[in-house]
């Protein structure tokens, strides 16, 4: 058997889909059986041996990601390839003659369309009933994103599965020495509250900050470390920041190493607030 995986999302500095995919890739190198054969299908050469490349070109990268589906449904089309997953959900413009796979992670996109860019709504709009529809099978990674595909989009619920998205490895306890190493990276020596994520609208940021500043306002000295890119609408939140006063306390590091992160994840949770306290 041969299988596709869309992996264009590993042609960036990994986040929260990306890295899914690279896990998803890394581990199925040790359940897949010999005789099957995994293509990686993406704009780019990808390093993930013994994987193969099914290397598609983006003719038009000013538009990104959604110029280059439709060459990638009309090429995996003329494959071989007997099935396709996509673990991106971007949707895609024409039915693959292969067994379709589709991972959803949210859809927040119509559940909370003024936190998308008004492009990525009327795409979605067009495009996400009629993917949902042509797909063999569903991969929601919750049960809340099963229940809303099905509100939302009638569909069977046989077609929907729920498979939970898992841990990666290096997120393990860490001796003293590996967390004073991050500690001192960041300077980040004094309690704090963590976030990691994209700085844009649909992640809630202001939600955070402003309960940040409830324990601000007890007089709990923590610090509210965030974590990740900026993203859309991102210039917001420092505004925010700036009027409140509130920037001697909130820490942006921007995205870090990957490998960084399990380091922080202990840091954080080496003090917990409590209820009480706030």
């Amino acid at each position: 058997m041969k299988i596709g995986i869309i992996a264009e999302t590993l042609n960036t500095p990994s986040t929260g889909i990306g890295n899914y995919t690279k896990n998803l890739i890394n581990d199925l190198k040790n359940v897949v059986p010999k005789k099957d054969s995994i293509y990686l299908i993406n704009h780019n050469k990808t390093a993930f041996p013994p994987f193969q490349d099914l290397i598609i070109p983006n003719y038009f990268p000013i538009v990104k990601t959604y110029s280059w589906y439709p060459y990638v449904t009309r090429k995996i089309r003329k494959s071989d390839i007997d099935i396709v997953h996509n673990p991106t959900q971007t949707p895609t413009f024409f039915k693959f003659k292969q067994k379709y796979i589709l991972t959803v992670h949210d859809i927040s996109v119509f559940t909370n369309p003024e936190t998308h860019t008004m492009s990525r709504v009327l795409l979605h709009k067009v495009l996400f009933p009629k993917t949902l529809k042509t797909a063999d099978k569903i991969i929601a990674v919750s049960k809340h994103t099963k229940y809303e595909l099905i509100k939302y989009f009638n569909l069977p619920e046989d077609k929907i599965t729920v498979i939970y998205e898992a841990a990666d490895s290096i997120f393990k306890p860490l001796n003293k020495e590996d967390k004073q190493t991050i500690a001192d990276k960041y300077n980040l020596n004094y309690p704090f509250i963590l976030y990691v994520g994209t700085l844009e609208p649909r992640k809630n940021i202001f939600a955070l900050i402003k309960a940040f500043e409830i324990i601000i306002n007890k007089n709990i000295n923590y610090k509210l470390v965030i974590v990740g890119k900026k993203g859309w609408k991102y210039k917001e939140i420092f505004e925010y920041i700036q009027k409140k006063n509130l920037h001697k306390s909130i820490i942006f590091t921007d995205y870090i190493p990957y490998a960084d992160l399990p380091g922080l994840y202990n840091l954080h949770s080496r003090k917990h607030i409590t209820h009480s306290e706030i």
